[in-house]
């Protein structure tokens, strides 16, 4: 008779762990829906962002990293790329009768990810791209345009490691008075 309950022992253990480890699981992924709908609801508002990104904050790993104490490393090569095109694309800038605007991203490559060591989350990227940029110059009542200049600006390497980026400028067309 005790070697039956021992059985049944064993069997209601292993019934108990498997649904332990299918309850970690079912939340591991309902956690990672909830950030893919937060990192969808952030991008669909086109919001530039004006604060430096800290390079170190708090984070979590995944189930298997119990305490987040090993390294864990996540591309978001695709997520970053579209990101950062969108928001190059959009950007624009007015100063008196000049207005200046990124008219196309014409290069972009690199690479991002998000690595997570001992709870601290640590973003890392490296870029490098090429814009095409107009300016375009108003009249003294800014109503009409009365010459544009177009270029390009390369920004060879930029990346969480340097503060102080290198960039060159190239002016391509436009008015010679303008330039």
């Amino acid at each position: 008779m005790k070697r039956e309950e021992a059985k049944k022992a064993v069997e209601e253990a292993k019934t108990q762990t498997g649904e332990e480890k299918q309850r970690i699981f079912d939340a591991a992924k309902e956690k990672e829906a909830e950030m893919k709908v937060i990192e969808a609801a952030k991008a669909e508002s086109n919001q530039i962002i004006t604060k430096p990104v800290a390079n170190t904050v708090a984070g979590s790993g995944s189930v298997w990293n119990n305490n987040s104490y090993h390294w864990e490393q996540k591309s978001v090569d695709k997520w970053s790329e579209e990101t950062l095109k969108k928001i190059l694309s959009l950007f624009y800038y007015k100063q008196d009768r000049a207005t200046y605007k990124i008219k196309e991203v014409k290069d972009f490559k690199g690479e991002s990810s998000v690595s997570i060591r001992k709870a601290k989350k640590i973003v890392s990227y490296e870029y490098s791209t090429k814009l095409v940029w107009t300016c375009d110059l108003a009249d003294e009542q800014k109503t009409k345009v009365i010459g544009s200049v177009e270029g390009e600006i390369t920004f060879p390497e930029i990346s969480n490691d340097e503060d102080d980026w290198d960039y060159e400028v190239t002016i391509l067309k436009g008015d010679e008075t303008l330039r």
